[in-house]
């Protein structure tokens, strides 16, 4: 359960919206999937406005609530956070306060990823060097090295993002692919041997 603003919203009687788009390059962090959710200039029951807020869920399993418009109530009455599925476990941020304000971000980290749910590293894959300057009509080497030590046999995919100061592509996405095969096992060939 992922509970933006948890409330009696009415969405019926004021046609409120609701718009999603799902991304295969996140357009927050720039790294990885993700699926975006908003609720734009919802309404409680009653005709107050709960506000415009959104969820940003990243395939690394952190989870962004974002509050363009906290709202009338600023969450008086609703509760925030998020939950497992059969309701033993979760985190809420508040719950019937009026603790929510304009511009808000609360991010849910995954265990392990970013607490400012930015992309985390990628742990199998680096690159040298990380920054340089590359002259116009030149180009630029750049080091990849692929490490599987640990890791199971799979198919690991991750986003190596590069930034420009080009005004027109400040940002380039390269998609990446590491396939990790399992153990090998060499046939054992006994030979007779005699003096």
């Amino acid at each position: 359960l992922i509970a933006l603003m948890w409330d009696d919203l009415n969405p019926s009687s004021t046609h409120d919206l609701v718009y999603y788009q799902s991304f295969s390059t996140c357009p927050y962090g720039g790294q990885g999937a993700c699926l975006v959710v908003e609720y734009d200039n919802y309404h409680h029951y009653g005709g107050n406005v709960a506000g415009t807020f959104q969820a940003i869920l990243f395939d690394y399993g952190s989870v962004l609530i974002q509050f363009k418009d906290a709202g009338a109530e600023q969450g008086s009455g609703s509760t925030t956070g998020i939950e497992n599925a059969d309701g033993t476990q979760g985190l809420s941020y508040h719950c019937n306060t009026a603790v929510l304000t304009d511009s808000m971000a609360l991010c849910f980290a995954a265990p392990g990823a970013p607490t400012d749910c930015s992309a985390p590293d990628v742990p199998w894959l680096s690159e040298t060097p990380i920054t340089g300057t590359v002259d116009v009509g030149s180009s630029f080497p750049i080091s990849i090295t692929f490490d599987a030590t640990g890791m199971s046999a799979g198919v690991y995919t991750a986003t190596l993002l590069v930034s420009t100061s080009d005004p027109v592509l400040p940002s380039i996405s390269i998609p990446v692919t590491m396939t990790v095969g399992g153990p090998i096992y060499l046939p054992l060939v006994a030979k007779n041997m005699h003096p």
